[in-house]
């Protein structure tokens, strides 16, 4: 494998974790404004601990660091078939 095709794969792999956590984010955030809408004032104890982070940390500052652990797993999980496939091909040792 030519180091562009290499550069062009973890190139696709950090893309696509980014727009897969985005995605993921808004639908998490969406998910949640519905559940609260319907079941806050019914058990207002099951939300206790998300309404104290996001009054006393943020809605924006919480869902950058939600954002950015799934873009840190989706990344590295990806990554990880890149470097199993390029060993496999035997193009080097990789640690």
């Amino acid at each position: 494998m030519s180091f562009n095709r290499i550069r062009f794969k973890f190139l696709y792999v950090c893309l696509a974790s980014m727009l897969v956590s985005a995605v993921s984010t808004m639908a998490a955030f969406q998910i949640a404004e519905t559940a609260f809408k319907l079941a806050l004032h019914r058990s207002p104890y099951q939300f206790r601990p998300i309404r104290w982070l996001i009054e006393h940390v943020g809605a924006t500052p919480f869902a950058l660091a939600f954002a950015g652990l799934i873009f840190i797993l989706l990344f590295y999980w990806r990554s990880g078939k890149i470097k199993d496939d390029m060993a496999a091909n035997g193009e080097g040792e990789l640690q």
